[in-house]
Formats: structure tokens, sequence, C-alpha cells
């Protein structure tokens, strides 16, 4: 009795090709995001265990008439391996990546940090600027597009 409704729980599943591509898992093609690189979560320096997770904001490449377009760049990196050379100076870069549409959020100006002892309440930037981007208006509070980095930091190579 068992293996027969087995067999027909998996039937439906084949059957069903509507179905079927429901519980698959979804793949996220894999794009490319080419831009300079302009600021970076200052706490990226801070320590981590084994697998540290942070971010950089890219200006993607437009016209220069048009209104500069950001995003967000998500990687992660083994501790205490920070990849300085992002952070640099703005340089361009070639970042292969996937959408993570579900990670977008309004882009955070501040960190609020209370002291336990005193109570008292402390705003820390959240980015940092590199040298050569002290000019950037950052869109804080506005949804900014976030994608993962889908390759090896150690290939990343920046462009001419």
């Amino acid at each position: 009795m068992y293996r027969s409704i087995g067999t027909v729980t998996l039937s439906v599943f084949i059957l069903s090709p509507g179905l079927a591509r429901s519980v698959r898992p979804s793949v996220q093609k894999i794009e490319t995001v080419v831009g300079t690189v302009v600021a970076y979560q200052p706490e990226s320096f801070l320590p981590c265990y084994h697998i540290c997770r942070s971010s950089i904001i890219v200006r993607t490449d437009r016209p220069k008439s048009a209104t500069p377009n950001y995003v967000r760049v998500v990687f992660e990196y083994p501790d205490p391996e920070f990849p300085i050379k992002l952070t640099v100076n703005t340089m361009k870069w070639r970042f292969k990546v996937r959408r993570t549409a579900d990670q977008d959020v309004p882009l955070e100006e501040f960190w609020s940090i209370q002291n336990e002892k005193t109570g008292a309440e402390s705003k820390i930037p959240s980015w940092k600027l590199l040298p050569g981007a002290e000019q950037e208006q950052l869109p804080f509070g506005t949804k900014m597009a976030t994608y993962s980095l889908a390759q090896y930091l150690s290939t990343l190579v920046p462009l001419k």
C-alpha cells in the first residue's frame, strides 16, 4: 500500500509539467555588471568567523547625460582576506553576478549604535566612498538593485 502511494505521487509530478516546474529550484542566470566601484561597507574590516560577507556599490556605465545608476554587489570572502583591491580607489570592473531581488532594500546612510552603559545613541556611516568618488551622490533612502557575485574574487581584474 505504501509503495503504490509513492508511485501515484511520483506519477503526478512526472505527468504534471506545471507542478513539476514549481517544485524545481529556480536557477538564476548569470549576468554581467560593468561599472565603477564607488563605495564599500566599512564594517567589512571588522573581524568575522570563517566566511565573511560584505557589499560594494557600483555605478554602472551609462551615457554621461543620464542620471547615475547604482547597484549593490554582495560577496563573500574567507576571513581575514578582504579583497582590498576593490577599495583602493575608483576603478572600472566587470562582475559576473546573479540578481537577488529579495535583497533589494533602501540604501541606509547610517547605522544606529547604542551604548549599553549610557544608552546614548550614535550614528556611524554605513558606506565609505572610495578615493576618487568623493563627489558621488549615493541615493540614500532609495531601494537599490542587489546582485550576488557569481565568480571567485581572485578572478576579478580591473578593466582598462
